[in-house]
């Protein structure tokens, strides 16, 4: 490797290290559609290593137009840790398209280093979302049906989400269960209303089971429309459980750690076993999917593990999805809400368990892995150059007589 080619390549590895020295809080805001809207929103600008810093403001995406940035261009200098910027969405009286509209406030500072005869170009970037969200025309509702079996007992809770612009006056829904072709029972789940932009569950339950593999068919309605959704199952039961799910030292906009306890209630030992959370926001979009690390579970043992969520983009409040858990190739599920303030999380999974965490204020953390490699590097690379020189220095001392 040439001198240039190795000055360029620690060039570039430092320009992206200084990618943690800007940053926007929030990540994003989510604003329901309302004809006429007006709002003001505020997002701050951070200098997280109190650099002097000439930024360029501008937004993009499906609705910019209806967003107009207070300023546009903006300075922070070495004292300043961070710097509020505005920005105001006027929305018209109708947008056609249902569903999330996405735009961006991009924050964005360019600059070019020279180092011996070699020009890199840089433009250090972030961008806080913006969504929209449309309702859907009249009413319209999308379900997801979760199975869980224990003990002779199969438990199923259909959670529907409603997506239209009207309230939902009546929801409930009846599970045809099969064993291969033949269908053997008609189960009716419970009735609830389900307001504008609102998630509800619906549940029943199948007593004295019998070990096999069934189908359930859901149909769910609501105000005259259906859904319809079907998913095989099991009713031996799934020996791996939750135990608790805890957030220690936890501060919005940081790395969440979960700690997942988890138990193998099975006289057998439990191989490749996981969790998985996956979240959405009220508008159906994914804002989280993680999983822990992959362990081996003893009989009657209790084990725990580590899930890890960035919630840098996500806001205070209350979202739904699912958790599962994965042992001998075979899969568990269970619907999970969690509501996420400041300084907690609350975690709730299946339609009973509810895990509350008490948290502290922790120290704030940048997106790690990236940062971990560059940091890694450049440790390297500074031990190298220090060992060079004492090594340097040895020899000059030796020719010099002095040991």
């Amino acid at each position: 490797m040439n001198k240039k080619t190795f000055i360029l390549i620690i060039t570039l590895l430092l320009l992206a290290g200084e990618a943690s020295a800007l940053g926007v809080t929030p990540g994003k805001t989510t604003i329901n559609f309302k004809p006429g809207l007006e709002r003001n929103v505020e997002l701050t600008v951070l200098n997280n290593e109190q650099k002097d810093l000439s930024l360029a403001l501008n937004v993009e995406g499906e609705l910019s137009k209806y967003v107009t940035l207070e300023e546009k261009d903006i300075r922070l200098t070495p004292s300043e840790g961070s710097k509020t910027i505005r920005y105001k969405v006027k929305l018209p009286e109708n947008i056609e398209k249902p569903g999330i509209q996405e735009s961006k406030i991009i924050i964005r500072e360019a600059k070019s280093v020279t180092e011996a005869g070699v020009i890199v170009g840089a433009s250090l970037s972030v961008a806080s979302i913006l969504n929209i969200n449309v309702p859907y025309e009249g009413k319209y509702a999308e379900a997801n049906l979760f199975i869980t079996s224990q003990e002779g007992e199969a438990i199923f809770v259909i959670q529907i989400t409603n997506y239209g612009k009207e309230d939902i006056e009546k929801a409930t829904a009846s599970i045809d269960i099969f064993e291969g072709d033949k269908k053997i029972i008609t189960l009716q789940t419970d009735e609830k209303p389900i307001g504008q932009q609102m998630r509800k569950e619906l549940t029943t339950k199948w007593a004295d089971t019998k070990p096999g593999t069934y189908k359930a068919k859901a149909k769910i309605t609501y105000d005259g429309k259906k859904i319809e959704t079907e998913k095989e199952f099991k009713t031996i039961g799934f020996l791996i459980k939750f135990i608790d799910v805890a957030v220690k030292n936890f501060n919005l906009g940081q790395i969440a750690k979960f700690q997942i306890l988890l138990e193998n209630a099975a006289n057998e030992k439990a191989e490749d076993v996981y969790a998985r959370m996956t979240l959405n926001d009220q508008t159906g979009r994914k804002i989280m999917d993680v999983e822990s690390q992959r362990i081996q579970l003893q009989p009657q043992e209790r084990k725990e593990v580590q899930a890890y969520w960035d919630t840098e983009t996500v806001q205070k409040g209350n979202y739904g999805g699912k958790a599962e858990l994965y042992a001998n190739s075979e899969i568990w599920e269970a619907p999970m809400s969690m509501e996420v303030l400041q300084n907690e999380i609350k975690t709730r999974i299946g339609p009973t368990a509810m895990a509350v965490t008490e948290t502290k204020t922790g120290y704030k953390t940048t997106p790690l892995i990236g940062m971990l490699v560059i940091a890694l590097i450049i440790v390297n690379i500074a031990w190298y150059l220090y060992y060079k020189k004492k090594s340097k220095n040895k020899n000059n001392n030796q020719k010099d007589g002095k040991f």
